[in-house]
């Protein structure tokens, strides 16, 4: 549900753009902000310190969030960036208690709220997770929406409920079918309910994004691909992904489920 580190040559850019920004917020004639100046850095700092932090450098992602908070130390996105931080360092009370901040200042502050939702999962607390997703979900104008109702699908598989899964990995879809995590576990869905036709259909477009740079294989994809090709019968392409598997992710959970499976466990 979370996602992936930006590489340290996207953060520096970042970093660049940001601290020219900055920069620009001083006035020439004075060195302290005016109000729009000091919003803008105030956004600055804090998308600064989310660059930092997804760049692993959790000290430097502080000292943003410090400067930010030396500006306007009730702001919501303060709070939603500290939960971040906070969550990063595995310090769960305190980005619980960041994240009910940032939203008791703004109720309708809908990234912070699936922020918040994908932090109650990762703690195991999913009907709560749903409860907060679905607010989100249901913010038409949130230009994320897709992604909270993916991360419902993911709450519904672990709750064991495959029917709602698909129902809501199926909205997530339909607002946007670019999303890899979404197409593979629909696949992996129809194939677990018997549907080739459909599971094809979902891997097919999963292949498409994959030829336009626009998703990565893994372990994952090469496990629901062999599965797929053993549902066919097409053994070859079974043996095929078995390969990829052994050979690109010999140390992963659907490679031992491979193993397993073939009565071949180490």
């Amino acid at each position: 549900m979370m996602s992936a580190p930006v590489v340290s040559c996207c953060r520096r850019l970042l970093v660049t753009l940001l601290l020219a920004l900055l920069a620009g917020c001083v006035t020439q004639e004075t060195t302290p902000f005016n109000k729009r100046d000091q919003a803008k850095a105030v956004e600055a700092y804090i998308a600064l310190s989310i660059a930092y932090l997804r760049d692993g450098n959790a000290q430097m992602a502080k000292e943003s969030l410090q400067k930010a908070k030396a500006l306007d130390p009730d702001n919501p996105a303060l709070f939603s960036a500290t939960a971040y931080l906070f969550q990063w360092q595995g310090e769960p009370q305190l980005a619980e208690e960041n994240y009910r901040k940032a939203l008791s200042r703004n109720p309708q502050f809908s990234e912070a709220r699936n922020n918040y939702g994908v932090f109650l999962y990762s703690q195991g607390r999913y009907d709560e997770a749903i409860s907060e997703l679905l607010k989100v979900a249901e913010d038409p104008l949130y230009a994320q929406r897709h992604q909270a109702y993916e991360n419902l699908g993911y709450c519904a598989l672990k709750k064991n409920d495959s029917a709602l899964a698909i129902h809501y990995f199926s909205k997530a879809l339909k607002i946007n079918e670019n999303q890899p995590n979404a197409l593979l576990e629909m696949a992996d869905l129809m194939l677990q309910a018997g549907n080739l036709s459909a599971a094809n259909a979902h891997m097919g477009r999963f292949r498409d994004l994959l030829k336009m740079r626009q998703a990565e294989a893994s372990a994952r994809s090469y496990w629901i691909e062999l599965q797929l090709a053993r549902a066919q019968g097409n053994h070859d392409l079974e043996a095929s992904n078995a390969l990829k598997l052994k050979g690109l992710f010999p140390d992963s959970e659907e490679y031992r489920s491979y193993l397993k499976q073939s009565g071949r466990v180490p």
